[in-house]
């Protein structure tokens, strides 16, 4: 009888933790369903408030736009599209909705309604990934920027956010400038003011977005030049020199990759035979070496040791430069350079000096509006080999710092 009591028992427990687990599953259910009606009358409440109220049912939308329910959000934002410029009140509650697609249906609405420019700010700095595909592909082709007196108020509008913004949003708001297709005065101070930001990257975005937009005749350049150089961020330090060239440069040549003569040097003879005299009879040497690119691709065996590139290339006549430089990215591992036949400098610091760019002052021996006969020895002892980075002749005008 004791046994059978249990038994009982044991059976009553299991229908119990059965039923348990029966409700525990399906009133949720239940409730997603009440909830999905009250979506849905909350959706009905908001359409019929803007068919009786009108431009009344603007706050209700405002509050909607927000709301837990992706069908009332979206629902709000139509709404508030439609009633058109009277919602203007709304139209910054959606552009502030947490909803990225709430965002773009108001965006996307705003252009409809030609109300873009009043809301730039807003629109520009949204930092969502699909909103600034959206501005950049669609928008600003259907919408550009303003001109004139209204872009400079939009900068200023920008600059005063900036000016009090936390990290993530003044990062947002210096790449945005930096990302203008044309860089107004008030736009320029924006990014110089940045270039003191404490965050590093937001520095250095500064200083690109300089760099993309330099003219030669500014004041600010030489301050921009110093502080860039001695910045604690060594990629900024980078940027401060490819500002320096594209503040002074007035021709760059860069060497083409083909076009090479190219021979090895095993006795490493070829200083003493003159391999560098521009008169030399180069016809036996190889022509399908390039640079930009290690030897060893060309090679019938990997061959470590001296080997000599000679090409001729063509400076144009140049009115106004004091100063010119061969620049070298990177000759792996050691170089020995002549020009016209006249030796002009090395890197030669042994294996590390691979991937170390160099320049060498060449104003003395550069001749304008002529050939000019480049010859470079290089030696490697293992890896790569070669000129495996672009060779440029970068002419520059220094007085612009007088």
């Amino acid at each position: 009888m004791f046994r059978k009591c249990v038994f009982l028992s044991k059976i009553s427990l299991v229908y119990t933790l059965g039923m348990t687990l029966i409700c525990s599953i399906t009133l949720p259910v239940v409730h997603a369903a009440e909830n999905a009606d009250s979506d849905l009358d909350q959706r009905h409440r908001l359409i019929e408030s803007v068919e009786s109220d009108g431009i009344g049912a603007v706050p209700d939308l405002s509050e909607a736009v927000s709301h837990q329910s992706e069908i009332v959000r979206n629902t709000a934002a139509h709404l508030l599209l439609r009633l058109g410029e009277d919602a203007r009140d709304g139209f910054e509650a959606a552009l502030n909705s947490p909803d990225v697609e709430v965002r773009r249906i108001t965006i996307r609405g705003l252009a409809e309604l030609d109300l873009v420019e009043e809301y730039w700010p807003m629109i520009l700095l949204d930092d969502a990934p699909a909103i600034r595909r959206y501005v950049q592909i669609v928008l600003l082709e259907e919408q550009p920027l303003p001109e004139g007196e209204r872009m400079d108020q939009l900068v200023r509008e920008l600059a005063g956010i900036y000016m009090g913004a936390e990290e993530n949003r003044r990062r947002h708001v210096v790449g945005m400038f930096a990302s203008f297709d044309e860089m107004s005065p008030q736009a320029r101070r924006v990014l110089i003011m940045a270039t003191d930001d404490e965050v590093a990257n937001i520095r250095q975005t500064a200083y690109e977005g300089i760099l993309e937009h330099i003219e030669r005749d500014w004041d600010e350049a030489a301050d921009l030049l110093e502080k860039a150089a001695n910045d604690v961020s060594s990629s900024i330090q980078d940027i401060g020199l490819e500002l320096r060239w594209k503040l002074l440069e007035v021709e760059q040549v860069r060497m083409p990759e083909e076009g090479w003569r190219f021979k090895i040097d095993p006795d490493e003879v070829g200083e003493q035979k003159g391999w560098y005299d521009p008169d030399l009879d180069d016809s036996d040497w190889r022509d399908d070496v390039p640079i930009e690119t290690s030897w060893q691709n060309y090679m019938d065996e990997i061959y470590h040791g001296a080997a000599w590139y000679r090409i001729s290339i063509h400076v144009p006549e140049l009115p106004d430069w004091d100063t010119a430089y061969l620049h070298f990215g990177g000759v792996d591992e050691e170089a020995w350079v002549w020009l016209n036949g006249e030796f002009v400098g090395e890197h030669a610091i042994g294996p590390s000096g691979w991937d170390k760019p160099f320049l060498l002052d060449v104003a003395d021996i550069m001749v304008p509006g002529a050939e000019n006969y480049v010859t470079v020895r290089a030696k490697n002892s293992a890896g790569g080999a070669g000129i495996w980075r672009p060779v440029r002749l970068r002419v520059l005008d220094t007085t612009i710092l007088d």
